[in-house]
């Protein structure tokens, strides 16, 4: 009787076209059924118009959400999301370019000081300053960030905004913590 041997339970996502991969439902080897997982639509512009400009971001499929380590020349290397945020008006839809710098998760929420918080602000006010500090729930963490209407972003636009958010968490970890943890 089938329910009293062992059974083995599989679950395998396969990519599968440039638009969206396949999560395939096995037991014991045996394919029960596959399932389709399409991409958003906006994320998927952004992914192609990100290949158009030489870069090769990820998608995932599990946070709904893109994303790139991007490597800088002296070896250190910075991760860089892209998430989808609610629509600045109908037909606005707009990313938000996200590189954490300090992890706040569990115990390290202690690392955030007055005098810590107070630098960041003043950071974010300097003439040479084109995205901002955050703090992101979703990373439990600090983050760069900067924000873009998709329907008017150029490949150049994306590129720089790519780039500076991953240059301004990557100096701040270098600098201030002295550390490359992202």
């Amino acid at each position: 009787m089938w329910c009293k041997s062992e059974l083995l339970l599989n679950i395998v996502r396969e990519p599968h076209s440039h638009y969206g991969a396949e999560e395939v439902y096995e037991v014991n080897s045996e394919i029960l059924f596959k399932l389709d997982i399409k991409q958003n639509v906006v994320l998927a512009r952004v992914l192609n118009q990100a290949k158009s400009a030489g870069y090769d971001l990820q998608y995932d499929y599990e946070n709904g959400e893109l994303y790139y380590n991007f490597s800088f020349e002296d070896g250190r290397q910075q991760m860089v999301y892209i998430e989808l945020i609610a629509p600045l008006a109908p037909g606005f839809d707009v990313i938000r370019f996200v590189s954490p710098c300090l992890d706040l998760s569990g115990k390290n929420i202690r690392l955030l000081k007055k005098d810590v918080a107070v630098d960041f602000l003043k950071r974010n006010c300097e003439d040479t300053m084109y995205c901002a500090f955050a703090f992101s729930g979703r990373r439990k963490a600090i983050v760069a960030e900067a924000m873009q209407i998709v329907r008017t972003m150029d490949d150049d636009e994306f590129v720089t905004l790519l780039k500076y958010v991953a240059k301004v968490a990557d100096e701040y970890e270098r600098d201030v913590l002295g550390k490359d943890a992202y």
